[in-house]
């Protein structure tokens, strides 16, 4: 029988694989189920890089939205992990706004992931560490071709009013950079 403990360290390193390629999403999915069962701290931070929570990994992976029903579930089990951070300080949000920022999520990948973590009650008004340090509505306004991102847009600002006043490293609101993306 697994304890907790073990179960944690375990959990640690399948994030590395996981992260690295070194094994499959079937592989990686089921592996956290067991883990959780056994009682893995999911809020554990990883070994590698900026020392993800399984949060950060799996909104850093989410291409297409296959993670959606994991992150969805994740959060149904541990709420507050949308509060964690890396090693960085970034949670799970910012996190994401730093990888679309450098390239390493797609747009539409970084919109769902994103809207799942305000939904979830990530604070909306965090900014990135990279660039400008932008919101997350700064990201969806800048990115707004022909209103694509209005629902959104409007999504967050329900969600929490004051990301409408959250400012970059600039001073710049997301108002901003909607009318500078004309």
């Amino acid at each position: 029988m697994t304890t907790p403990t073990e179960a944690t360290v375990q959990l640690k390193k399948l994030m590395s694989d996981f992260h690295y390629g070194n094994c499959t999403l079937a592989y990686f999915r089921t592996s956290v189920i067991t883990l959780a069962n056994q009682g893995a701290d999911l809020t554990v931070r990883a070994t590698f890089g900026a020392e993800p929570t399984l949060l950060h990994v799996l909104v850093g992976k989410n291409t297409n939205g296959v993670l959606d029903d994991d992150i969805a579930q994740l959060l149904k089990l541990v709420p507050d992990l949308v509060k964690a951070k890396d090693m960085y300080g970034r949670t799970a949000l910012a996190y994401l706004i730093a990888s679309f920022q450098n390239n390493h999520v797609q747009f539409d990948d970084f919109t769902q992931s994103a809207m799942a973590l305000a939904k979830a009650g990530a604070d909306t008004t965090v900014r990135s560490n990279t660039g400008a340090e932008p919101t997350l509505l700064a990201v969806l306004a800048s990115n707004n071709k022909n209103g694509a991102n209005n629902d959104a847009i409007a999504e967050v600002a329900s969600l929490n009013a004051s990301a409408l006043e959250a400012k970059d490293m600039y001073g710049r609101t997301a108002l901003a950079y909607l009318i500078a993306s004309f």
